[in-house]
């Protein structure tokens, strides 16, 4: 999926990718059951969190990880 998201790039959409975040254009992958947080930087994507989808519910607090991280990652 990951090769699909380095071809494509931004015109990848659904359903293997989704906006999830347009405060931080935050992104969600999908495959199956499993989902990778990224966003798109200028020279490529950096991959914050990646986890299995247990429930139907909206992951919030796996996205929160991923927000966290992305915030870490803009520190730098």
């Amino acid at each position: 999926m990951i090769d699909l998201l380095a071809e494509m790039g931004g015109l990848l959409g659904a359903p293997y990718s989704r906006m999830v975040d347009r405060g931080v254009r935050l992104y969600e992958l999908r495959a199956g059951a499993h989902r990778v947080a990224y966003v798109r930087q200028q020279d490529g994507y950096l991959l914050l969190h990646a986890w299995r989808k247990r429930t139907r519910k909206a992951d919030e607090r796996e996205l929160r990880r991923a927000r966290a991280r992305l915030a870490a990652a803009r520190l730098d």
